[in-house]
């Protein structure tokens, strides 16, 4: 990453990111059903750098 993305504080405490990512993934799994995502969505826990979860997004 080039730069420090700002985060979106969820309601639950926990920190959203959206990182542009060209290609990341295929809406609809393995067998590219849909649209091509273009971003990753990772969620942290709040102010800490534990992953609780990544995936393509749009």
């Amino acid at each position: 990453m080039d730069k420090k993305e700002t985060p979106v504080t969820q309601p639950n405490g926990n920190d959203k990111y959206v990182i542009p990512s060209p290609e990341a993934g295929l809406e609809g799994g393995s067998r590219g059903l849909g649209d091509i995502l273009n971003n990753v969505t990772i969620i942290t826990e709040g102010g800490t750098n534990k992953i609780v979860t990544a995936f393509p997004s749009r």
